[in-house]
């Protein structure tokens, strides 16, 4: 990969250009003078309330617990300024000298300043580093970021890993589907279950390369599939190789969310632009994913320390799974794009094509595709032709507009939300409902004692068989009440687990219907389902 990389910020200055600063007992004299000094040097940003700089990757990062993220080398990367470097870097920007008797010393940097300005906290005139970028990116303006180097209207540095065709000023509607089809040219191998799937990976595409024109959250791009060998991770690479030029930073799924943050932070912290958890085998959720999907300042303590860190959350999330489930707070933030092979063992299929040669090849023409699709939507008015989903409408009035508008396809019909069969928790929360909309007809209600007796009989134990199915739903929702009353095999479920279950889901609609409080009967709580708005 042919990385450009940006000036360097330890070039040679003549000794006469550079400023004179004088050791002495005042330190805030000595520091503020410093920080002036290093303002005028290339390459030296504020990012999370440290300095930073921005390096090339070596080689994969290790990560905890022996988990890579898969970063290509000479990739850039954001690293906060440790102490040396500061010092170093703070010998090149200024002459340091003490006055003695005999007349001007040359001298190093003051310890007292330069520890001063390490922990400032602000440093004026030092620019603030929202992210590092690869390639050209589209910004709020509608315009295209296509200079190399530092953009203090977004505060993106572009670092180009290739170079790129121009972007058309002025294109039209016609360019604009014609970029579409050749993008959707990448991916035509894969099969999709519908065709606003494939128009929901060209937004995971445009939402990395417009992250600068979203001032606002992004949802999370799941890639799901009905069995393996289908191409799930491929297609993130796919993504990924295009907006990056390199191929999906992953990880596995930790188990504790303590460690979810912890992957989270670090990523953030060196400015990855996306980052891919990988083949999850378990329900996808939790408070550090679904806070992560929705924040534009992620905050968390710095590895090793208890400092608290803050940068700019402008990373896009991916995951990959068989048939995955998510959180009902997840699946409200998520783009589910689903793969469906009629083969039992799809990897085996002799029909494919060489994927990364046909990405390597084209790329420099793929990103330029990309964005005369974002260009072209904008010169045209920016037309809205498709609804907005909630909690990101940031995001919805940019990416599945453009995409939309393009191809006549709304890729929010992707919405993991939208299928119920997507959310684990809310299919059981449809199959309880139905029950008790059975049990309850006319208008009737009813308390979760006596609908676990319904189901169960009376005991506190069952062989898993009952005579009493009166209606088809009765069995989906013993599985479901068995589910969230946390039920051990073979014992009926708790009442009063089942009470605070309604308790904590009353008002929620699901296929039309809601679950309120009844009448108070003989001191129990009873329930009723109403149907409609």
């Amino acid at each position: 990969m042919t990385t450009t990389a940006p000036t360097s910020t330890l070039r040679t200055v003549p000794r006469s250009e550079l400023p004179e600063i004088h050791i002495a007992p005042n330190v805030t004299r000595m520091a503020d003078e410093a920080i002036a000094a290093l303002a005028r040097m290339p390459g030296i940003y504020e990012r999370g309330g440290r300095l930073a700089h921005v390096v090339r990757v070596p080689e994969p990062p290790k990560f905890r617990k022996g988990v890579k993220l898969v970063r290509a080398p000479g990739s850039p990367t954001i690293r906060v300024l440790a102490y040396a470097s500061l010092f170093e870097r703070l010998s090149a920007a200024a002459h340091w000298c003490r006055k003695t008797k005999t007349g001007v010393r040359d001298g190093l940097p003051s310890t007292p300043a330069v520890r001063a300005v390490f922990d400032r906290g602000e440093w004026g005139g030092i620019p603030s580093l929202v992210g590092v970028t690869t390639a050209p990116v589209f910004r709020p303006d509608g315009l295209i970021t296509q200079t190399p180097g530092y953009d203090p209207d977004t505060g993106l540095l572009y670092w180009p890993n290739a170079t790129y065709a121009p972007v058309p000023k002025e294109p039209t509607i016609d360019d604009a589907r014609d970029a579409y089809r050749f993008l959707c040219e990448t991916v035509r191998a894969f099969p999709f279950a519908e065709e606003h799937h494939k128009a929901a990976w060209v937004c995971s595409v445009l939402s990395i390369l417009a992250r600068p024109a979203i001032d606002g959250p992004v949802p999370m791009f799941v890639m799901d599939a009905n069995t393996r060998g289908v191409g799930k991770t491929k297609l993130v690479d796919a993504a990924f190789s295009i907006a990056l030029g390199y191929g999906a930073a992953c990880t596995a799924l930790p188990e504790q969310n303590e460690e979810i943050r912890k992957t989270l932070s670090c990523c953030v912290l060196a400015g990855d632009q996306a980052l891919l958890f990988d083949n999850i085998k378990r329900k996808l959720g939790g408070e550090a994913i679904e806070g992560a999907v929705t924040s534009t300042i992620w905050k968390a303590r710095r590895l090793g320390s208890d400092e608290q860190m803050h940068a700019p959350m402008r990373m896009v999330l991916f995951a990959t799974g068989n048939n995955a489930t998510m959180t009902s707070d997840l699946s409200r933030r998520s783009i589910q794009i689903r793969l469906e092979s009629p083969l039992e063992n799809p990897e085996d299929r002799s029909d494919t094509f060489d994927l990364v040669s046909w990405i390597d090849e084209k790329r420099h023409h793929l990103v330029t595709w990309a964005l005369t699709i974002l260009r072209a939507w904008h010169v045209a008015g920016r037309p809205q032709p498709s609804k907005t989903m909630g909690s990101f409408e940031a995001w919805s009035e940019v990416i599945p507009q453009a995409v939309a508008w393009v191809s006549g396809i709304d890729p929010l019909a992707a919405r993991a939300s939208s299928d119920v069969e997507n959310d684990e928790e809310r299919m059981h929360l449809s199959a309880i409902v139905t029950c008790l909309d059975a049990m309850t007809a006319g208008g009737g209600t009813i308390s979760a004692k006596q609908m676990i007796v319904a189901l169960y009989g009376t005991g506190d134990r069952h062989d898993g068989t009952t005579t009493m199915d009166h209606h088809p739903s009765y069995g989906a929702a013993r599985e479901a009440i068995e589910s969230v009353t946390f039920c051990k095999p073979g014992q009926t479920p708790v009442a009063q687990k089942l009470g605070r279950y309604f308790d904590a889901r009353k008002g929620q609609v699901v296929k039309g219907m809601r679950i309120f409080r009844g009448p108070v009967s003989q001191g129990t709580l009873t329930w009723t389902v109403k149907k409609g708005g």
